[in-house]
């Protein structure tokens, strides 16, 4: 029996050295799956075409008829912001080009 209680202390602490091995090993392979996600999402898939950002990119773009079309009876109001992570009121919607006043 004195064999017993005596190696209770060396099976406690391999328990607690395996146990703690295995936090290791799964929080590094967490983190570095993570770090690899960060990664993926920082590195730009393909080159971006910089002519559509030029002043002239809207320059056929039918202004008049979408403000006819916006101003019409039964269309929903123009909201210009919704803050982040809400949704805008029923029977509203947001107009694509913030810079260009249509309501």
């Amino acid at each position: 029996m004195a064999g017993q209680v005596a190696d209770r202390p060396i099976v406690a602490g391999a328990l607690f050295a395996a146990a703690t091995a295995t936090f290791v090993v799964i929080a590094e392979v967490l983190h570095s799956h993570r770090r690899a996600q960060r990664e993926t999402r920082r590195q730009v898939t393909e080159p971006v075409d910089e002519s559509w950002f030029t002043s002239g990119a809207l320059d056929s773009f039918p202004m008049d008829a979408v403000r006819l079309l916006l101003l019409a009876p039964g269309v929903p109001a123009c909201v210009g912001s919704v803050p982040r992570g809400s949704s805008p009121p029923t029977g509203t919607m947001l107009p694509g080009w913030h810079t260009i006043s249509i309501c």
